[in-house]
């Protein structure tokens, strides 16, 4: 992210540490943090703010320096959630409101800078729904189609998504680019800042807290993957104390989101007849998820909310492409897209073992389900047949073995005569 201009330098405060004679562990950090700042050494002043707010996460002081911090560095997004989760923590504490008017003035600085338009009006308060929504003691089924109810009920979903799905206008331009990238072959798509911010911090919040994670692993020859799923066909996902995480259930198989989604196909609005596939996935050091591809007859787009924040890429857990390669880094609110099909090859890279664990690698990903045929006129689809993927398979698999050449098929079948090789679908 590109860094704010010097000429658009407004007055940034730091929230200082304590003047007590006997610091604690998060004064002691802060100090060094910003000592550091002062040096220009601005990675090294946010680790350690990280460090400090780790060690004290009720202090909201701790929060309002990454905030800041992250301004100077350019990274506005992502100071606005800090700051914003330190004035729910200190309500009316002058230096957080100080810092957030700040941080608005290089939000608009920017904002001219590239042409665009000011954001719609600010959402007279967070979206909530109504407790009875999700009564305790509720079975499973009740609080499933209660979720699901609760949306068809609303005008609109405008209070749980974006300001690129509020703007009318920014919401035909952003869904004309997500169409146009994905009839590409092999292509994908994005949207940065997909939920409302406040939707997306308390999800992410209700994920990480949770202690209704399922180990999902399997071993096979040619498949093999390891992480903690919620997934919404299951008890675990309603067992948990997560309003937001139920009612994720309901947004994505609202009529509002499935006629967007059949959109970006161009398909009919009610294209997608089948329920939306919704799961939370939590990988872990370790974790991992080895190349497959998400094709079934139902599926038909594929979707991943990433809902980790202040990811280093040095941490691994990407998600990966392979046709062509990409590789998309686990943004904190971006949704990534892709068409369903047999050969949009995939994997997650593995979560390296020294990530810290005040970092979670969290997503709420899934499927767009269609009980009808796929689109004949997606190229994406339709590419190769099954016969162009054998032969592909051949001509880039050849192993030589005593002089003689073999395909890996070959090769595969002879090491092990009881297990045929088989096209493998995740």
């Amino acid at each position: 992210m590109a860094a704010v201009k010097r000429s658009a330098v407004v007055v940034l405060l730091l929230a200082a540490a304590s003047a007590e004679p006997l610091k604690s562990l998060g004064d002691t950090l802060t100090d060094e943090a910003i000592g550091l700042a002062g040096q220009g050494r601005m990675q090294e002043a946010l680790e350690r703010f990280f460090d400090a707010r780790e060690a004290e996460p009720q202090d909201s002081r701790r929060w309002q320096n990454v905030g800041v911090t992250l301004m100077r560095m350019g990274h506005l997004e992502d100071a606005r959630a800090s700051l914003e989760e330190a004035i729910r923590l200190a309500p009316g504490d002058a230096t957080c409101v100080a810092n957030l008017e700040a941080l608005s003035q290089h939000e608009a600085h920017r904002d001219r800078e590239r042409g665009q338009p000011p954001p719609p009006p600010a959402r007279s308060a967070a979206p909530k729904p109504p407790p009875t929504i999700f009564p305790g003691g509720a079975t499973k089924k009740e609080l499933l189609a209660r979720a699901e109810a609760y949306f068809d009920e609303l005008d609109d979903v405008d209070d749980w998504l974006g300001a690129w799905w509020r703007d009318p206008a920014a919401r035909r331009t952003q869904t004309a680019a997500l169409r146009n990238q994905l009839a590409r072959h092999g292509g994908l798509a994005q949207i940065r800042g997909f939920l409302a911010d406040d939707v997306a911090a308390t999800l992410a919040g209700e994920m990480a807290a949770s202690e209704q994670w399922s180990p999902v692993q399997g071993f096979s020859r040619f498949y093999q993957f390891h992480f903690l799923m919620l997934d919404s066909n299951a008890d675990n996902y309603w067992n948990a104390n997560a309003t937001v995480l139920h009612a994720m259930h309901g947004l994505f198989n609202s009529r509002h989101l499935k006629a967007w989604a059949a959109e970006l196909l161009s398909a009919p609005p009610d294209y997608f007849d089948a329920s939306t596939t919704c799961h939370g996935t939590y990988y872990r050091p370790g974790d991992y998820t080895m190349s497959h591809s998400d094709g079934t007859n139902a599926r038909k787009l594929s979707y991943v909310l990433h809902l980790t924040t202040d990811w280093d890429p040095k941490f691994g857990g990407d998600l990966v492409f392979l046709d062509p390669m990409y590789h998309i880094h686990p943004a904190f609110n971006a949704m990534s897209l892709f068409v369903t099909s047999d050969s949009t090859w995939h994997f997650v890279s593995p979560v390296a073992p020294q990530t810290p664990a005040r970092f979670k690698r969290l997503a709420y990903s899934g499927w767009f389900n269609s009980n009808r045929p796929h689109l004949d006129d997606r190229a994406d689809l339709n590419r190769r047949s099954k016969k162009d993927d054998q032969d592909l398979r051949e001509a880039k698999g050849l192993v030589v073995d005593g002089g003689r050449v073999l395909s890996f098929e070959e090769h595969y079948n002879a090491l092990s005569p009881t297990l045929r090789w088989s096209h493998m679908r995740g």
